[in-house]
């Protein structure tokens, strides 16, 4: 009966830890819930979808999975060692802690054990740190989004609080969303006036010309300091994603940077693609046990790893999970960059114009290359594609058509002052 009881007891007490620690995750969820944004998935940002993939899903993602890979490893037994028969219940409990905190080996079966020289066997030292090492993926994923929230605010347009406001009035009432748009052009006007280099000379008027066809220079006064910083952040989602298998190849092993491509194989082939000794479910593990006397008791034990089963699976995900970002990420790179040409910002303005504006000519061609090249610049377009990535093209449309309006209206005031 006191058997019965204890074992009934061990159970509850088990059963109740499995709740406490579910209900420590979802209120570890729940703090990280307005960091990760995921209340806020609707279309006001100030990043387009594939830098959303990167700081916000593939956060949450790794989160997640830290979460899941926790509750297995420190919820139940990670680890369960084949324990001679003299060893006790306190024994075997022992064995299993003292294995799972050192570093286990993995022999094939149908190697011999070594003795001796234990420098050539396969060392299992990564799974105590699995959690840790998904929660840090985490964190680089969602860095580079803090180094452009923080920076992009310098430049003088605030970009988030525009496309949150032209995202607010994209389903509201006409007289709504034209009082937006005219407040959208007296702050774009005053911005992108207020970063005009005042400063003549030879030297200032290079810089310039620099500045617009290479890139070379950029800064506030250059009209590129947003577009820069940008695709600087791009760049650093893709280092963070090729850089990731990287870190998980000194992790896991070497190999790792080919791994899915092995798996893919294997499962072609129709191998056992499970069957890596990367992952082991079997290994050993040696340890000694001091008694009286200062006598030294060395002891080798089978250990079982079920927690590898899930580690294997999890990490297969994360290799194409991070392909899939990384050659997502250079492309879209890859795009963003090809927007930085002369050619394809008048195109993507003129586009705008000659859908809004009816009455546009092939008079109007020269001011238009005088809008794009020396009013909005390369941060005014950016800022409008931004736009249009996060709300629909009739609004960026809208846009471009009362700021095209008001440059008009300033361009002819100031050739012809007496009329005004």
């Amino acid at each position: 009966m006191s058997q019965c009881f204890k074992e009934l007891l061990t159970a509850t007490i088990i059963q109740d830890s499995y709740l406490y620690f579910f209900l420590f995750s979802m209120a570890l969820l729940e703090a990280l819930y307005p960091l990760t944004e995921v209340s806020r998935f609707r279309r006001r940002y100030d990043d387009d979808f594939i830098d959303r993939l990167n700081n916000r899903y593939s956060m949450f993602i790794f989160i997640v999975l830290g979460i899941i890979i926790s509750t297995r490893q420190y919820v139940g037994d990670p680890i369960t060692c084949w324990a001679p028969a003299q060893f006790t219940h306190e024994w075997v409990e022992y064995t299993n802690k003292i294995c799972w905190i050192s570093n286990t080996y993995y022999v094939p079966m149908n190697e011999a054990i070594p003795n001796e020289d234990k420098n050539k066997v396969h060392y299992i030292a990564y799974y105590q740190w699995v959690p840790i090492m998904i929660f840090l993926q985490a964190i680089f994923f969602f860095a580079p989004s803090m180094i452009w929230k923080k920076l992009n605010s310098q430049s003088g347009i605030h970009v988030n609080k525009i496309v949150s406001v032209v995202g607010g009035a994209e389903h509201g009432s006409p007289e709504v969303r034209d009082k937006t748009i005219r407040y959208i052009v007296r702050n774009l006007d005053r911005a992108l006036r207020s970063q005009r280099e005042y400063r003549t000379g030879c030297f200032s008027n290079c810089r310039q010309k620099i500045a617009k066809s290479c890139f070379l220079i950029c800064g506030k006064r250059y009209g590129n300091y947003l577009i820069m910083l940008y695709l600087f952040v791009k760049l650093l989602y893709i280092g963070n994603g090729i850089g990731q298998l990287f870190l998980l190849n000194a992790f896991l092993g070497e190999g790792y940077y080919f791994y899915g491509f092995k798996v893919v194989r294997d499962m072609y082939e129709g191998g056992n693609w499970t069957t890596s000794k990367r992952f082991p479910r079997v290994t050993l593990c040696d340890f000694k046990i001091r008694s009286l006397g200062n006598k030294i008791h060395d002891h080798t034990v089978q250990c079982a790893l079920p927690i590898n089963l899930f580690n294997e699976k999890v990490y297969i995900f994360i290799w194409f999970w991070l392909m899939f970002i990384s050659i997502a990420t250079t492309m879209n790179f890859v795009l963003w960059m090809w927007t930085l040409f002369r050619r394809n910002r008048r195109q993507y303005v003129r586009k705008y114009l000659k859908i809004m504006h009816k009455n546009f000519a092939k008079g109007d061609y020269t001011p238009s290359k005088e809008f794009c090249e020396d009013y909005l610049r390369q941060d005014g377009i950016f800022v409008l594609r931004l736009i249009a990535k996060n709300t629909n093209d009739v609004v960026v449309g809208e846009i471009i058509q009362a700021m095209w309006e008001y440059y008009k209206k300033h361009h002819q005031q100031a050739k012809n002052p007496d009329d005004v």
